[in-house]
């Protein structure tokens, strides 16, 4: 019997006066305020990240509109160039209307923040081209880009598609 009293864990039991008991039960209670305001607190966070999720994707639907709506008059004015071209005997006035479609698109992508991409006599750089050829060359320095084959864009300085570049490589030497 004494092997199981030893076994048990042994509980002190404390008295408390009538005034320490009303100090425990307004701690608990200070204690249960805060934890309930850090529920509150919480769950304000998650709906402000909630909420600022739904505007960021309004924002970036409303982005998408404005420009697309600034791109449905080049569309018509396309379509009509399209319309004109199939009964129009005089190419030059098509080529004229093409052109000033083209102005208009060059337009739009700078208005919004769109810039192409300098390659011609440049130095090759891997953050703004991508090469798709590398040809010999006695004549100039190793990594000039000789040619572009498709341009490359920028967006508020962020590059958003590579130009592809012809490179040069200096011409080994023959033995």
């Amino acid at each position: 019997m004494a092997k199981r009293m030893s076994k048990k864990k042994k509980e002190k039991k404390t008295a408390v006066s009538q005034g320490e008991f009303v100090e425990l039960v307004k701690k608990a209670a200070e204690r249960d305020e805060y934890f309930n305001k850090s529920l509150m607190a919480h769950a304000d966070l998650d709906n402000a990240r909630k909420r600022l999720e739904r505007e960021r994707g309004e924002i970036v639907k409303f982005a998408a509109e404005q420009i697309l709506l600034k791109m449905i008059p080049l569309v018509e004015n396309l379509d009509r160039a399209v319309d004109s071209a199939t009964n129009a005997k005089d190419t030059n006035s098509i080529l004229k209307g093409l052109q000033m479609i083209q102005a208009q698109f060059h337009d739009l992508l700078s208005v919004n923040g769109v810039r192409k991409i300098e390659t011609k006599g440049q130095s090759f750089n891997p953050l703004f081209h991508e090469a798709v050829e590398v040809v010999e060359s006695k004549d100039l320095p190793e990594n000039t880009i000789l040619e572009e084959l498709q341009p490359g864009y920028t967006l508020t300085g962020k590059v958003i598609k590579h130009a592809f570049v012809r490179v040069s490589k200096k011409k080994e030497k023959e033995d």
